[in-house]
Order: structure tokens, then sequence, then C-alpha cells
């Protein structure tokens, strides 16, 4: 595993600042945290300089998009059913098969929300279907049936990344965490007990970990965040500020991995997903705009990749289930009607203005007769407030305290007699240390 470099040269990093979150080498971090600057009192801590390699990381999280793609995507797909109506929603109808399965009275009482839910999901499914019945077999394609499908795939995209998402992310992110430490753990008992000291297997294992990092799609698709993974460290040396900064510095130290992981999948699933709804937008609009290159191209290309028989048979389950001819656009009565209604409304926009006022002088009215139940919260409210203000009164005490022992005692105990007028303490720096127990450099 290649060492970590300084971010403000290319040094190899020996400081981790937790503030920063960059890994600078020990002069560049005695520079830039100098003593009587405003980032002297940064949480910096010395690098454990680890050996390791990545031999399952690199694509763990292509692994994981493609079990998850696979997982939502392994449906029965587009059968007579689809365009009869019926709801297509592939993720849920196996949670509803499960949930069936293992308590029959849980499903029966939240039947009424899955069916709901389901609808949502068939939503989003059904934009990217009719991509390929409306836009690219048949050629009947509307702007209302694009937008009306779009917003409903928009709003469930969203709903998938606050839920859905962050499993994902979480699962990731521990199996990479364990994954890692399994990787470092290997390679310490090959490097030391088992081969000699010509380390032709370490070797050996450094060059898988190339091959394993050109086989990232995700890598090398730029789909997740470009940040390396924080080093391993030591404890820091400085002492607290106050309990919440130590326990959000303990927090820190125990789940910044964990967090750098989750930020990977989060982006890498927001990625996906936004561009696959792009790409079939772009691919309904073309279809629209030039049927004769859009739509008919792309129903060329599938005949040539062996999908003839599979378009002739969706052409003519959609024939004969809406009765509507190939390449027929504008046959529903709800475009007419939009298109009329979008008229009467621009003609009467003095009504919606009107309506407006109305609706603020009602909520103004209402304001008023509220008034009474706030002033008898008043008092219940100056009560609870107390202890937020106790609260507060201890940490600011506590931080008055830090700043006395930091100029008394702290201040020299780490940084010696670095001052402006002793820049870097000549050649003390070599010697500072961020951690306990850490070893000051030869």
């Amino acid at each position: 595993m290649g060492a970590v470099k300084c971010a403000n040269c290319s040094e190899k990093a020996a400081i981790y600042c937790v503030d920063c979150k960059t890994s600078l080498c020990r002069f560049c971090a005695v520079l830039l945290h100098h003593p009587s600057t405003k980032a002297e009192k940064h949480s910096i801590e010395e690098i454990a300089h680890l050996r390791g390699v990545k031999l399952i990381t690199p694509i763990l999280l292509d692994l994981i998009l493609l079990v998850v793609v696979f997982f939502f995507a392994n449906g029965s797909g587009i059968t007579q059913e689809y365009f009869n109506g019926a709801s297509y929603c592939p993720a849920l109808s196996r949670g509803r098969t499960w949930l069936m399965r293992t308590d029959a009275n849980f499903f029966f009482y939240y039947k009424a929300h899955l069916s709901k839910y389901c609808d949502w999901e068939d939503s989003y499914w059904r934009f990217f279907m009719d991509t390929w019945v409306r836009g690219i077999l048949t050629g009947t394609d509307t702007w209302l049936l694009l937008a009306s499908e779009f917003l409903r795939a928009l709003v469930f995209e969203e709903f998938f990344r606050v839920l859905i998402t962050p499993v994902v992310a979480i699962s990731y992110s521990i199996v990479a965490t364990l994954c890692r430490l399994i990787e470092m753990k290997l390679y310490n008992v090959i490097y030391e007990d088992i081969e000699g000291e010509q380390h032709r297997l370490t070797h050996m294992l450094e060059r898988v970990e190339k091959v394993m990092k050109k086989l990232s799609l995700a890598q090398r698709l730029t789909i997740v965040d470009k940040k390396k993974p924080p080093p391993q460290t030591l404890r820091r040396r400085r002492p607290m500020t106050d309990w919440t900064e130590s326990f959000r510095y303990w927090m820190d130290r125990h789940t910044r991995l964990l967090a750098h992981y989750k930020a990977q999948a989060q982006t890498a699933c927001r990625f996906v997903m936004r561009r696959t709804l792009m790409v079939a937008v772009v691919l309904r609009v073309i279809c629209m705009l030039f049927p004769e290159y859009g739509g008919t191209g792309l129903l060329a290309g599938a005949r040539l990749v062996g999908l003839g028989s599979l378009a002739d048979q969706h052409q003519a389950w959609f024939s004969e289930s809406t009765g509507i001819t190939l390449n027929e656009r504008n046959a529903y009565v709800s475009d007419w009607l939009v298109g009329m209604g979008f008229q009467q409304v621009m003609h009467r926009l003095p009504l919606i203005t009107w309506l407006t006022q109305e609706s603020l002088a009602t909520l103004l009215t209402g304001a008023k007769g509220l008034l009474p139940v706030v002033q008898r919260l008043v008092i219940p409210a100056l009560v609870l407030s107390a202890l937020p203000l106790l609260y507060s009164y201890t940490i600011k005490k506590q931080k008055k305290a830090f700043d006395a022992a930091w100029k008394k005692t702290y201040k020299k105990d780490i940084w010696g007699d670095m001052s402006r007028d002793n820049p870097c303490g000549g050649a003390a720096w070599k010697q500072v240390t961020f951690s306990p127990h850490a070893t000051a450099p030869q």
C-alpha cells in the first residue's frame, strides 16, 4: 500500500489534522498550525503507519451496486398485464411476499399502505419501461405523459434516496471497514510470519491490488468522492476543550472510516439513480422530437442485438390493449383537456391574485386568535429553557478554563518554545509529537 502523501507538499505524511481533515508532513503540520495562528488548537494526531494491501475493497462498491441493481431490476419484466395497467413493483413485491409468509396478520393490517407504496414504485419503473414502449417501440409518447411520469419518478427517487440509500451506504461502510481490517491483518501475518526476507508473496499481493484498482468501474467513472479514506492514527495529545468537544472527537475517531465509506456509497447511489433518470428523459425527448431518427434508430439497434421478437410481442400487446396504432400521438382526451385548461388559466390570472389576497387575510385573522394560547405557554417555555442555559454556562466555563490552561501549560507542552520570534523553534519542529506515546523522529 502506497504511503500517504502530504496535502501541502510532496513529502510523506506523518500527521493527520482532524479539523482540517488533511494529512501533512511534520514540517507542514507545524507551519500551518504554528503557535499564535488560529489553527494552533486543532486536533492533530500522529499517523500510525500500518502496512496493508487492498484486495477486495477497491471493487467492493461495484459489487454491492451490481447486487442492488440486480435485486430491483430482477422482476418479471414487461408482461401483458403491464399494458392493462397492472402495478409493477419488484422490490415491494418481494417484501410483501416475505411479510405474508412471516405473519399474515401484519400483512393484512398493512395491505392498504403497501398498495399505496407499490403504486409509487410502479410510477418509477413505468417511467423507464415507457421509454422502451412509448418512446422507442410505438412512437406514442406525449409531453403530458412524460411530465407526469417524470414528476412521480423524481419524487420516488428522492424517497428512495432518503430511506433506502442510507441502508445501502451503512451496509457498505460496515463491510468495507471489516474487509480493510482483514486485509491489513492478512498482510501483516504474511509479511511477518509466513514469507522470508525476499517478500515475494507481498510483492505479488501489491500487484493484485493494482489490478483490482484498475477493475473498479466506480473509481474510473468518478461516481464516488475523490477523497481518500482517513489514515489510521494515534490519539491526540491535546486535552479536551469541553465535554461536547471531547465527545465529538471520540465519535469522530471511531466513525470517520465508516463515514468515509458511507459518503462514497451515497454519492455512487445518487449518481446511478439520477443519471439513469436523465438518460431516460433524453431518450424520450429525442424520440418525440426526431421520431424518424430517435425511435426508429434505437429500435433498429435493438433488433440487431436479437431483441426483434420481443419488440414485436410488445408492440402486439400494446395495440391489443390500447387500440392505438403505432406512431399515433395525442390520442388521449386528457392531452386536449390540459391544453384547453392551460389557456383558460392564463386568461384568468387576476382571479388567482384575488384568491391569494383572500387567503392571506384569513391567515392573519387566525394568527390573532392564537395569541391567548401563546401567552399561556410563555412561563412553561421560560422554565424549560433553564436547563439549556445551565448547560451553556457550564460549557463556556470549561472553554474559559481550557484557554487559561492553554496559555499557561498546554501550549508550551506541545509546541515548546516556538513563537513568531523563534519560527518552528529552529530545528525543534523535527522533535514535535502530537499523540501520547509517539516516538519523536530521529
